[in-house]
């Protein structure tokens, strides 16, 4: 597998394949209908998930997300592309175009690491020069990809990975009777992080000429992560595991109360000229405030015959009563 402007002189296939084909090929052939989604989301309570082959289409055709493949886990997912009947799954390019994100250099379509490369910059988690001919994340798929991830990127070598989250990237050595045939790069499709089990996978430029697939099953256990397929004189060893960004938390807005000398209690959100909000008119002689990312707002006040209430989510939230005795208050985000 190639990145940027490099070639390798050589065609080794690249290929992820497996030893007894999924139903989904014999159903895409025989024309029987057949509905991939149920099929994934009826995976994801087993303790495997199924690998997905499809007939290699056009160069240049859209692989995954389909109809017949499946859909992004997460959101932001870019295209895969076939590489053509006659180079999927090899270091050659069906197409002679280099791809590119906002004029940033992806690599040669369709490799596996053209995906990781418009995938991450996409996304936003890695950055790169608009014009220069080498994508920001260079190198052949194999040691040499993960060695070279972005400063940015955490990496945790196999053995050692603590977890697979989405948009990981899976890296591997790929091996044809004992005999090492280059390497591959995968994409983790989940939705959430996940510190053992399985996952599944996406990639680019897999399978062999004929065959694509653009999904397969990946397990991680005691640290080490297993790719599904194989067979056929065909076997994988991971490198490891470059992390995509985690997800960014929304800052928590300003949460500001006001208790006058005549007992109305007032509260504004979102900045110091952010609108007051009345929360009650009199009566209150203390307040409470806390906030947090996840639950939104928390407001409490107490009142002179001493009851507690309290609203959660909103300055316009329902108030719930705590207590009809209480003699101080106090509230704390999760």
């Amino acid at each position: 597998m190639t990145a940027g402007s490099s070639r390798q002189t050589t065609a080794s296939r690249t290929v992820i394949r497996t030893a007894t084909k999924v139903a989904v090929l014999a159903l895409l052939i025989s024309g029987a209908a057949f509905d991939l989604g149920a099929a994934l989301a009826s995976a994801a309570g087993t303790a495997t998930h199924p690998n997905v082959e499809i007939p290699t289409p056009a160069c240049g055709a859209v692989e995954f997300p389909s109809s017949a493949t499946g859909s992004w886990a997460f959101s932001g997912g870019v295209d895969v592309f076939s590489n053509g009947t006659s180079d999927e799954g090899t270091g050659d390019d069906c197409s002679s175009a280099t791809s590119k994100v906002g004029g940033v250099t992806a690599g040669e379509e369709w490799q596996c690491v053209e995906f990781i490369n418009r995938l991450f910059l996409t996304k936003g988690w890695i950055t790169g020069t608009p014009g220069s001919s080498s994508p920001p994340w260079p190198g052949d798929a194999g040691p040499t990809f993960y060695n070279d991830a972005p400063g940015n990127l955490q990496k945790q070598p196999n053995g050692s990975v603590s977890y697979l989250g989405p948009g990981d990237v899976v890296i591997i050595n790929v091996y044809y009777d004992g005999s090492l045939d280059g390497g591959h790069a995968l994409v983790v499709n989940d939705s959430s992080d996940a510190t053992s089990g399985s996952v599944n996978l996406v990639s680019q430029n897999s399978g062999y000429q004929g065959n694509s697939e653009p999904v397969v099953s990946g397990t991680l256990s005691g640290g080490s992560v297993t790719v599904g397929g194989g067979g056929d004189g065909w076997s994988y060893s991971t490198i490891g595991v470059v992390h995509a960004p985690p997800a960014q938390v929304a800052p928590i807005p300003p949460l500001i109360g006001e208790l006058n000398t005549s007992g109305a209690f007032y509260v504004k959100e979102g900045g110091l000229s952010a609108q007051w909000v009345e929360e009650s008119s009199s009566g209150i002689k203390a307040i409470a405030l806390a906030s947090d990312g996840t639950n939104g707002p928390l407001i409490g006040d107490l009142n002179t015959s001493g009851a507690f209430y309290v609203k959660e989510g909103g300055l316009s939230s329902q108030w719930v009563e705590e207590t009809a005795s209480a003699a101080s208050i106090r509230l704390a985000p999760n």
